[in-house]
């Protein structure tokens, strides 16, 4: 059972190929600073960022997800047109 998945050449972007809930899963990485700065170069104003992660509540009552927190999920961007 994997326990973690390492982050390796961050800075290198591009497609990678994983299983990740099936075989052959292809992700598009891109480092923070290039989503960032794509919503800024398109002429939004950046309003919020926020990485959620499970609440305590959800924790307590699915602790099998603990492991969900050692790394961000997602990345919201809230952003207004200028």
């Amino acid at each position: 059972e994997r326990l973690h998945w390492p982050v390796d050449d961050y800075q290198q972007e591009g497609i990678r190929h994983s299983s990740w809930l099936a075989d052959d899963v292809i992700k598009y990485h891109r480092t923070v600073e290039t989503y960032v700065n794509t919503v800024i170069d398109a002429g939004f104003r950046l309003d919020r960022l926020a990485e959620p992660a499970p609440s305590p509540q959800a924790m307590a009552a699915h602790p099998e997800w603990v492991d969900e927190t050692r790394r961000p999920i997602f990345l919201l961007i809230a952003a207004t047109r200028q």
